[in-house]
């Protein structure tokens, strides 16, 4: 299966809901004025997503949200080479942040990508099989995210966006109502 078109005739949900039901694993790639966007699919569930000019891997997320010192990663990096380990264990060891915090970062990571990529309303796009999801192939979350919630959430978004905030309404006085001798 092989799916190549153009936004404005299918869009992000459309594309998402056909890759679900089907439960294909591979990359989507989005081409758009506001953008170009990945969003990495393992059997019809988001695992990853990113978008050009952000963060495309663990160093450059966990610097950028200034979650762990420059330094610190780099030591790190060293200790998990050294030492034949994850650098997810050298993390946790040299920065203390652990997995369910990294887990947590990268998918906030992928959701925030992904409610951007439904803003955009034109473009193209083109989804590649793939059988297996290379595991260095951008930030993957563990368990991957079920698409109609990210439909549903991005539509959430942006209808929460484009209302205008609700002004609380003054409270009429009972001095000022007519009846009031």
């Amino acid at each position: 299966m092989s799916l190549v078109g153009s936004l404005e005739d299918l869009g992000l949900g459309d594309i998402l809901q056909i890759v679900s039901l089907s439960r294909k694993s591979g990359v989507l790639v989005l081409r758009s004025e506001a953008g170009d966007g990945r969003i990495i699919l393992s059997e019809g569930l988001v695992r990853g997503a990113s978008i050009k000019g952000e963060p495309e891997d663990l160093r450059g997320l966990l610097l950028t949200r200034g979650e762990v010192p420059e330094a610190d990663f780099e030591r790190a990096e060293l200790q998990a080479e050294r030492e034949s380990i994850s650098l997810e264990a050298a993390l946790e060891q040299c920065a203390q942040i652990d997995h369910v915090t990294l887990e947590t970062l990268r998918r906030d990571h992928v959701e925030r990508a992904v409610f951007q990529m439904f803003s955009w309303r034109a473009g193209e796009f083109s989804f590649e099989v793939r059988d297996q999801i290379d595991p260095n192939d951008g930030l993957l979350i563990e368990s991957g995210i079920n698409t109609q919630y990210l439909a549903m959430e991005a539509t959430r978004l942006r209808d929460e966006s484009s209302q205008p905030s609700a002004l609380p309404q003054p409270v009429e006085s009972e001095l000022a109502r007519d009846d009031v001798p």
